[in-house]
């Protein structure tokens, strides 16, 4: 098989790793194939973590959280004595 025939095999390999985002396999690939590629680091995804950075804060984290009270029967009872003993509106005005 000549260097052309290999080449563009592992082409071929890579471009279905790719196709695949499978980034273990073209690292893989560019690993055997390309003889001064040697990475200094594992995979980076630069595309994963500048998102990552701008990411937007999640809605709870700026929620204020109130403590739960119930209101009590008696209290109940006079709120709804409030509401139902305001005056009628005549549609007349005050001014």
């Amino acid at each position: 098989m000549c260097i052309r025939d290999r080449l563009n095999d592992n082409l071929k390999l890579l471009s279905q790793a790719i196709d695949r985002n499978d980034c273990s396999a073209a690292r893989d690939i560019l690993l055997r194939v390309v003889e001064p590629y040697e990475p200094s680091n594992n995979i980076d995804d630069y595309v994963w973590n500048e998102n990552e950075l701008i990411k937007p804060v999640r809605e709870d984290d700026n929620v204020t959280k109130l403590s739960v009270r119930r209101v009590s029967e008696d209290r109940a009872s006079s709120v709804s004595n409030i509401k139902g003993g305001l005056p009628a509106d005549d549609g007349g005005s005050d001014l």
